[in-house]
Parts: C-alpha cells; structure tokens; sequence
C-alpha cells in the first residue's frame, strides 16, 4: 500500500497533498474526543499489539481499489500515449 501512495504522490504531487490534507481535516472533524493522556509515551499499551487503528479489518477493500486505480491509470497512460483516447460523444 505505501509503494501505491509513493507512486501517486510521484505522479500528481500537489494533488495528493491536497487530497491527504482534505480526508485528514475530515476525520479530525468526526473523530471523537478522548480525554488528554500520556498514551504510550512513558509506558506500554496494557494490550500489547492491540493498537490497529481498523484498517486490517478492510484490506480486501482498499487494495481491490488501488488495484483499480492502478489499472485505470496505466490503460489512460497508454492510450494517452498513443493519441488512441476515445472522443467525446457528447
């Protein structure tokens, strides 16, 4: 996933930071509070692994996804490349 995001930053740079920036604003609005702590910093979770955060849940998802893109991307490229881009009929 971190070669994915590597590749699209590569690409459209400005538009992934703007994209990051934007779901980053997003969540921090919706995320819920918790009190203030010193978290991890000074000692050890209590559940040792036990901090996921929920993206492993949804793997099959997101890379299903980024599969897409790649594949939309690397046919746009190579139709782009060879002027093979399919007119507008509308």
């Amino acid at each position: 996933m971190a070669q994915l995001v590597r590749f699209v930053h590569f690409m459209a740079p400005q538009l992934t930071t703007n994209l990051v920036a934007l779901l980053m604003r997003i969540y921090f609005c919706r995320a819920r509070r918790i009190q203030a702590s010193d978290g991890n910093v000074f000692a050890p979770p209590i559940d040792a692994g036990g901090i996921d955060g929920g993206l492993r849940a949804n793997r099959p998802a997101y890379l299903l996804a980024a599969a897409s893109l790649i594949a939309f991307g690397s046919v746009a490229a190579l139709l782009l490349k060879q002027n093979r881009w399919p007119d507008r009929a509308w």
